[in-house]
């Protein structure tokens, strides 16, 4: 695993490979020290993705509550690295395909 703890942050992030050879990237809010507006959390968010160094690969895979303004961010930062990102809907249990280019995980691709 690697995360990027920077002190005073709103958002920690941190990215785990998994057996299947996919990169989950796990987004956790700082509770204490809010509360936190989008224009810090996005600007975070991006220095945070920015400080693990990405290498990217096949397909990466988000989880952690965020707003949409910080999916955003992550989209920006990620879609150009990883062949395809999907983001986890607990409501399905699943992680949803969002954005690729790999013709084998089209949008919509469920993910379990």
């Amino acid at each position: 695993m690697t995360n990027n703890p920077a002190a005073g942050a709103s958002v920690t992030v941190a990215v785990d490979r998994l057996g299947d050879g996919s990169d989950l990237l796990r987004v956790v809010l700082n509770r204490d020290g809010g509360p936190w507006t989008n224009e810090t959390l996005v600007a975070d968010m991006t220095a945070a993705i920015r400080a693990l160094d990405l290498a990217g690969g096949r397909l990466l895979r988000v989880t952690g509550a965020m707003s949409l303004p910080m999916g955003f961010a992550v989209a920006h930062a990620t879609a150009h690295l990883y062949g395809a990102v999907a983001v986890h809907d607990p409501k399905l249990s699943a992680d949803v395909v969002a954005i690729t280019h790999d013709p084998s995980l089209p949008p919509g691709t469920l993910l379990r």
